[in-house]
């Protein structure tokens, strides 16, 4: 069956209406139980979890009622820069609302300045610095919050107690201190940039081993009896071989000694040698000389 055309259109616009308050009515259901919830918190004194479920409950469904209470949470935990802003955040959504909003708040807009003017000026202050030779592009976390450059050097309010300072240097690890400060107390903290390592100059190839120049020693271990029994029989052959040949020597140069004696004889009649004579009386005293030595070596 097919409807009219304007009765289609208005069943589509419903649908959608309908659609958009389910989808929106999902986080202000749960935002409604978080609220409930640090309320019972705070009833308790429980302050530690009260407010982290107040905000959360502030973060899905923005209610100036639900910031107030928040302020009012931070206060009585002792975060007081915290209580401060958002007091402030919530005297700052009244100014914006109709007449007939602001009648409903119930006096909560002269609570909140009351606060803000008894709280402030016990609010602690911290100044965060760097060294002015900080390499570009370094960054400095408080807690969880990045503080931008222009947040260093000035007053920074903030809860009091721990924070965790945090500074990162591009292409270093990140170096964390924790500092602590007290109520109305103004610290000036000037943060350590972490160094890079000093570079380490290459180590030299160590060179190929030489080996040490040999040493010539003399063999000094004791012979064996064997090897002393053969050195004497190679040294006795030696010395009977020059005997034998001192002998075989002496006996050719003694004939010919006397060879030539004779022919001294018959050549030197009468104490007058004639020139073969002579000849051979010179080479009768060399083969005598060569024939007495040789006769002793053998």
């Amino acid at each position: 069956m097919r409807c009219p055309k304007r009765a289609c259109w208005v069943g589509i616009v419903l649908l959608a209406f309908s659609m958009a308050s389910l989808a929106f009515a999902q986080p202000s259901a749960t935002a409604e139980a978080l609220f409930r919830n640090g309320l019972q918190e705070m009833e308790a004194g429980r302050y530690e979890a009260a407010c982290p479920s107040i905000a959360e409950s502030y973060r899905l469904d923005a209610r100036p009622g639900t910031l107030f209470t928040l302020a009012e949470c931070e206060a009585k935990a002792g975060r007081i820069a915290s209580a401060v802003a958002h007091y402030g955040d919530y005297v700052a959504v009244f100014s914006r609302m109709p007449e007939d909003q602001r009648q409903r708040q119930r006096g909560r807009e002269a609570i909140a300045r009351q606060q803000m003017d008894s709280l402030r000026p016990n609010v602690p202050q911290m100044i965060v610095t760097l060294p002015k030779d900080a390499p570009f592009g370094t960054s400095v976390r408080m807690d969880s919050i990045e503080l931008g450059t222009p947040s260093l050097g000035m007053s920074l309010p903030v809860d009091p107690g721990e924070h965790r300072l945090t500074v990162q240097v591009p292409g270093l690890l990140p170096r964390s201190t924790t500092v602590n400060i007290g109520v109305g107390e103004t610290l000036r903290v000037e943060l350590e940039v972490p160094k890079a390592p000093p570079v380490q100059p290459p180590r030299p190839e160590p060179s190929p081993a030489t080996a040490p120049p040999m040493r010539t020693e003399p063999d000094e271990r004791p012979r064996e009896p064997s090897e002393q029994g053969e050195t004497r029989r190679v040294v006795a052959y030696v010395l009977g071989g020059l005997a034998l040949e001192g002998l075989a020597v002496g006996t050719v140069t003694g004939i010919l000694a006397w060879q030539k004696k004779d022919a001294v004889e018959r050549e030197c009649p009468d104490a007058y040698c004639s020139a073969d004579g002579m000849d051979a009386a010179d080479a009768g005293t060399t083969y005598a000389t060569v024939s007495t030595v040789s006769f002793g070596i053998g």
